[in-house]
């Protein structure tokens, strides 16, 4: 119950921060990955701000597009051979999670956050929020 009263806590701070302005630019998202001790590699340029994230032994994809939109993924080995079933429980017990299959088999783990056209100031936040919801997701599947 503590877990999720802390994550609602989160989430409501989220969604009501204010923007940091209307279009993102990579020099604050970077700022922000630096500010909070994040170890981060960026990926080709494909118009969008595109990162793999690293940080306490967690390692993530980020992807920030200029309206602000974010998304965020984490591949976790199904070495329990876990089914579709399976990860629609995680998803129900964590609501703002995606929990599902890839093509290879691994289990992808999703978060995606609409800024509504304008860049978050909450950027450190929603990594929080994906990473302890990843990591509940993972406690579950152990």
């Amino acid at each position: 119950m503590k877990l999720f009263t802390t994550r609602l806590i989160c989430l409501t701070a989220i969604l009501l921060s204010s923007p940091l302005s209307a279009e993102c630019l990579k020099s604050d998202i970077t700022q922000v990955l630096k500010d909070y001790g994040y170890t981060y590699s960026e990926l080709d340029d494909d118009g969008d701000y595109n990162f793999t994230l690293s940080k306490d032994g967690d390692r993530i994809r980020f992807w920030v597009e200029t309206d602000g939109d974010i998304s965020l993924r984490k591949w976790y080995m199904n070495s329990n051979s876990y089914n579709s079933n399976d990860l629609a429980q995680v998803m129900r017990d964590l609501k703002y999670l995606a929990v599902y299959l890839d093509m290879d088999g691994d289990i992808v783990m999703a978060y995606d956050y609409p800024s509504w056209g304008s860049c978050p100031s909450n950027l450190r936040e929603i990594i929080n929020l994906f990473l302890d919801l990843t990591e509940a997701a993972e406690e579950k599947l152990r």
